[in-house]
């Protein structure tokens, strides 16, 4: 690794905070060349090059064999940006559209400040992943901010991918080997979908017994919890029953902001459980499969 050259290539980046580029350049060069488990290293990558880029949040994203798209395997500082489901579906869409080009690119997020650098990793000539860095406040003409960011993504790239590649490659192995590299892998991803989880639950018990006083409000705020849910293959658990369920804010004559309800199938019938006029405490669960249909003349419907 070049740490002169990247020391360089960074320090123009603007950052909200003052950082010591070189220390934390060295820093980055003593993570490659150390072995840790690959989610640790991968959460302390992107812990050390967020600070670099002065990024908000920044994320590793994967390409499961043989897939179409990505999926991102590691997230770092999403969870206190505080971002509405539909800012984070804004900052992930450049990377889904630019993963699979050769070359960074420097993308604006929606109509506000802020831009994602999408990083794609490649394996010759086969794209195999991406490293996504949001930062905030760019200057809003991309012929100033493309010069600014891209030699130093193409810089940090050139520094890191030698160790990215080297934990990524894959050898023949036996099928024994094959079946334990699985199960490792299996509990990896298990635990990033615990913390997930336990963040998203974290995040909604705030919220337990409060209303945002109108319909409207309270119908838009439960919408916002199912896509985030629904992002991550999640449901919310409903408290009368057990039963993985979709939290909805239904019209009630007798309160003006509406009643929560529990919305799922029990026994292949529609359930609605719940009523109360304020936010009930949330436990976030893992999405049920899809139900198999009676007959092949049933008709399919909607997974709770």
């Amino acid at each position: 690794m070049n740490t002169a050259a990247l020391v360089e290539a960074m320090r123009p980046l603007p950052r909200g905070e003052r950082i010591r580029v070189k220390a934390q350049v060295e820093r980055l060069r003593r993570l490659c060349a150390a072995e840790q488990p690959l989610d640790t290293f991968l959460t302390e990558l992107l812990t050390v090059t967020g600070r670099l880029f002065g990024a908000a949040a920044s994320a590793f994203w994967f390409r499961p064999f043989a897939a179409g798209t990505l999926c991102a395997a590691v997230r770092v500082g999403f969870e206190e940006t505080g971002w509405s489901a539909a800012r984070l579906r804004a900052v992930d869409a450049p990377v889904l559209h630019g993963w699979h080009r050769p070359e960074p690119q420097v993308e604006a997020a929606s109509a506000e400040s802020t831009a994602v650098i999408v990083a794609p990793l490649r394996n010759g000539e086969e794209a195999i992943g991406a490293i996504q860095w949001v930062v905030g406040g760019p200057p809003q003409d991309r012929q100033t901010w493309e010069p600014l960011y891209l030699p130093a993504t193409r810089a940090l790239l050139q520094a890191i991918e030698p160790s990215l590649h080297r934990r990524m490659q894959l050898r023949t192995v036996s099928l024994e080997d094959a079946q334990a590299q699985l199960g490792q892998l299996t509990r990896q991803l298990n635990g990033i979908q615990r913390s997930i989880r336990q963040a998203i639950e974290r995040y909604l018990q705030r919220f337990a017994g409060a209303s945002f006083g109108t319909l409207a409000e309270n119908q838009q705020f439960v919408r916002e919890i199912q896509e985030l849910l629904e992002m991550h293959g999640l449901r919310v658990r409903c408290p009368e029953c057990g039963h993985p369920a979709i939290l909805r804010c239904s019209r009630s004559s007798g309160a003006p902001g509406g009643v929560f309800v529990f919305d799922h199938y029990i026994d292949r019938r529609r359930t609605f459980h719940g009523g109360g006029a304020t936010m009930p405490a949330l436990r976030v669960v893992t999405k049920p499969p899809r139900r198999a249909t009676a007959s092949p003349s049933a008709a399919a419907s909607p997974s709770a």
